[in-house]
């Protein structure tokens, strides 16, 4: 019997250790199993757990009371709880427990380091998201404002024949095919015929004469050009209707005034972005005239004459475009080519007629971009400003650099030849000096000073059709000066902001001025 009640204790001090409540650390006075997972309980324990919980501690899994099986144990017999109350005990704990400790931060360094690398690629997928949708969303917003420019804009009393339009070359990547030999012989032909007649040519009886510019006053203006208000960048005036003046703004709005009677008289949207040039076609009662700008496009317009003297502006005939924002325009002496230089570091000759690329010139040690450029006036050279401060001279038979004009110190704003041939007037960006260069001996024999200058730089030069007179446009201000002594004849302060562009009339008797003021000032003789 005594025997029996040893193997009895034995077996119960075995079974406490076996159903050894982990949570409480005691041993379990009414232990349950789960039927599901054969975990052992202290059942009032882990029917507390399950009523708040619904599911088993260990593995997790969804538990209710009815999945515990209650174990009978002998109730005489009490199991002793182990201690740890000797140092052997005590440092084996401790040392289960460093162990458990390390394991477990271990192992969370490990997630760490997981998670870390997980929102790593998750960042960077974000954000190569985002840029492919920037990327897709500005060429679609390219797109649209290409099919914009290329869409018949407003002011349509024109006929169908009249307005159709061949774009070509709108995205720059055409081939231009180069100057031909009959292109070349054209050019020839014009240049002996201009430079003979301007040995015999006289001036003008009623060219006005200095005290007659010094005594310039504001006769007129149109204000209101831009609907935004964003100023007036370019001025060009139609030589076969000398009161009649064009007028681009700086959000891309052309408008056709006569600025005899201060009166627009048509207004189109032209460009998604600045004008930076208008010129017209001087060849009989053609209509055209054309424009360039930070759209990076060159477009070709006609406009009709109502019978009641009323004006109207069509649709875009043509239109190419550069790789950069398009800064300056000119037409040749034959009227037969468009020159434009761009930002891209090229300049290009189209066809007039049919808006054909002709050439487009490009250097490989230059990559600063064109800000001005202009046609000598026999039509041989081709004079182009840089963003670099310099100014290159070209033969437009070769479209050569044959020259290139050192001095200023900032980026070229306006280049002028003189109709006499000889000379070459050129201003730059935070410089109040207009430099004068001889194209016979290619020096710079002058420079002209803006004393008193309202603001640093020149904005516009330009010669009048004479020769004799140079008007500059500085800050707010108009200077006009006289030819061969380079003496100041006067200023002028009719502009409320920065002058951006100018033009002569034919007699010089008229300057007309844009600011960006949106206003086109008209100044002159006083009646």
């Amino acid at each position: 019997m005594p025997a029996m009640a040893s193997l009895c204790i034995a077996t119960s001090y075995k079974l406490i250790a076996i159903v050894h409540y982990t949570v409480s650390g005691q041993a379990p006075q009414h232990p349950v199993v789960s039927k599901k997972s054969g975990h052992l309980f202290e059942r009032s324990l882990i029917l507390k757990y399950i009523a708040e919980n619904g599911r088993d501690p260990i593995t997790g899994d969804s538990l209710t009371a009815d999945d515990l099986v209650e174990l009978r144990t002998d109730k005489t017999v009490k199991p002793k709880a182990p201690t740890a109350t000797s140092v052997p005990n005590i440092l084996v704990s401790l040392q289960a427990e460093w162990d458990s400790v390390v394991l477990e931060t271990f192992q969370l360094k490990q997630q760490y380091s997981a998670v870390r690398q997980e929102l790593s690629r998750a960042l960077y997928e974000n954000d190569a998201a985002k840029r492919v949708i920037a990327r897709l969303a500005k060429e679609r917003d390219e797109a649209r404002a290409a099919l914009a420019n290329l869409k018949v804009t407003s002011g349509g009393a024109i006929s169908n024949e009249e307005t159709s339009t061949s774009h070509m070359d709108i995205d720059g990547s055409g081939e231009a095919e180069g100057l031909s030999e009959a292109d070349i012989n054209k050019m020839q032909e014009k240049a002996t015929s201009l430079s003979k007649s301007r040995r015999k040519r006289k001036a003008s009886p009623t060219l006005a004469t200095v005290d007659q510019i010094k005594s310039y006053s504001k006769l007129n203006e149109v204000h209101g050009l831009s609907a935004s208000n964003n100023g007036i960048t370019s001025i060009g005036l139609i030589g076969s209707l000398p009161r009649w003046a064009l007028a681009g703004s700086s959000d891309g709005e052309i408008s056709l005034l006569d600025w005899g009677i201060g009166k627009m008289l048509d207004t189109a949207k032209a460009h998604t972005k600045r004008i930076n040039a208008v010129v017209s076609s001087e060849e009989g009662d053609s209509h055209l005239f054309f424009t360039a700008s930070s759209d990076m496009s060159v477009k070709s317009w006609r406009y009709k004459v109502e019978a009641d003297g009323s004006a109207v502006i069509g649709a875009s005939q043509w239109s190419y475009a550069h790789r950069g924002d398009v800064t300056s325009m000119d037409i040749h002496p034959t009227g037969a080519f468009l020159l434009a230089a761009s930002a891209d570091s090229t300049w290009s000759l189209a066809d007039i007629g049919s808006g054909r690329v002709i050439t487009k010139v490009a250097t490989a040690d230059f990559n600063d971009g064109y800000t001005s450029a202009a046609f000598h006036p026999d039509g041989l050279i081709v004079a182009t400003g840089t963003a670099a401060s310099t100014v290159r001279i070209w033969d437009i038979k070769s479209q050569t650099n044959v020259k290139t004009f050192d001095g200023h110190s900032g980026k070229i704003t306006s280049i002028a030849f003189s109709e006499n041939g000889y000379h070459l007037a050129t201003a730059a960006e935070g410089d109040s000096v207009v430099k004068l260069w001889d194209l016979r001996n290619l020096s710079n024999f002058e420079n002209l000073q803006i004393e008193n200058a309202s603001a640093r730089g020149v904005q516009r030069v330009r010669f009048d059709y004479s020769g004799q007179y140079l008007a500059v446009a500085c800050g707010k201000e108009l200077r006009t000066y006289k030819a061969k002594s380079w003496n100041q004849i006067g200023s002028l302060g009719v502009h409320e902001q920065e002058v951006t562009d100018l033009r002569w009339d034919e007699d010089a008797k008229h300057l007309i001025t844009g600011g960006m003021d949106s206003r086109v000032v008209v100044s002159g003789i006083p009646k």
